[in-house]
């Protein structure tokens, strides 16, 4: 059995992608871009299969990229 606060310490520390996602207000087409380019790597980035099954993302590494101010594409 897991301990409630484990879990709150858990969800504290980390976001799962679709969460991700919300906080950082984009697709998950630009999430995978990033991820490619290294602007931000899950919590376990060795997965045998890349992008099947869930992504947890350390939620620090979600809210630094969310202060970082973005560059729109040009009309």
């Amino acid at each position: 059995m897991i301990a409630p606060a484990e879990i709150t310490r858990f969800r504290e520390t980390y976001c799962l992608r679709a969460e991700a996602l919300r906080i950082l207000g984009i697709a998950g087409t630009t999430l995978r871009s990033w991820q490619d380019a290294g602007r931000i790597l899950p919590a376990d980035p060795k997965r045998v299969t890349p992008y099947a099954g869930l992504y947890l993302y350390r939620r620090a590494d979600v809210e630094l990229l969310r202060s970082v101010p973005r560059r729109r594409a040009a009309a």
